[in-house]
């Protein structure tokens, strides 16, 4: 029975496990410290430490109490309790960071006018993408973050090069829309925005890209052009 007051989709979980793990964990000179904004169930994040046997320390931010307590048991279930930490807290209301830890993040993405949906702890704003926006104001060197077809992507992606970030690589996946995108005033803003051609789906399903991204005085123009196209066409 899924327990709609933590956020469960398997498909999603898995692929933010697979970011995490092929831009974060595994490769060279791997961050010793990482944040993560929001860590839902926690398991994404001990997935991919397990795979690479990760030696460094996250700590994650997750203001949903029902989440955090999942997280803990599945923290201790798991063994991670040296390396793994997550408090229950909003992100923005946390310490001042240090620039050299690197972020990472699958936000709160739907897109509502309201806290009026099955969960708001998922509303990413009017656009969806406001929360996710806000990551990219704070001081961090290196993010890895989650960024939907359906949420004014281009905006997205705009904002991350307006605030002087480089994307160093990205990879994509399709998805298919879960109960909570397909609440009644979630739906209707992503029908909307569609119309305002700021969200790109087809039937049930949209893309869900995993960017790393790294602040840099040089930006690729072809990698945002490459992802602002991948994320928008044919739809």
């Amino acid at each position: 029975m899924q327990n709609h007051l933590v956020f469960d989709s398997k498909s999603e979980s898995y692929f933010y496990s697979q970011c995490i793990e092929r831009y974060a964990l595994s490769k060279k000179n791997a961050p010793m410290n990482i944040v993560e904004c929001g860590s839902g169930d926690g398991m994404p994040i001990i997935r991919a430490v397990k795979v690479v046997d990760y030696q460094g320390s996250i700590v994650s931010y997750e203001i949903n109490e029902h989440a955090h307590r999942q997280a803990l048991e599945n923290i201790r279930k798991h063994q991670m309790m040296g390396s793994y930490q997550v408090f229950n807290q909003s992100f923005f209301d946390a310490k001042q960071f240090n620039s050299t830890e690197c972020l990472i993040s699958d936000p709160p993405f739907l897109p509502c006018l309201s806290n009026n949906m099955i969960d708001p702890y998922l509303r990413g704003g009017n656009n969806g993408n406001e929360f996710t926006k806000r990551l990219f104001e704070h001081c961090f060197d290196e993010m890895i973050i989650l960024i939907p077809s359906y949420t004014d992507p281009i905006g997205t992606i705009e904002h991350a090069r307006d605030q002087g970030y480089d994307i160093i690589d990205f990879m994509i996946s399709p998805m298919e829309l879960t109960f909570y995108s397909k609440d009644k005033e979630v739906y209707n803003r992503l029908k909307a925005m569609k119309q305002e051609e700021k969200s790109f789906f087809v039937n049930d399903y949209f893309l869900l890209a995993g960017v790393h991204f790294k602040k840099s005085q040089r930006k690729n123009s072809d990698k945002f052009k490459g992802l602002i196209k991948l994320l928008t066409a044919n739809w």
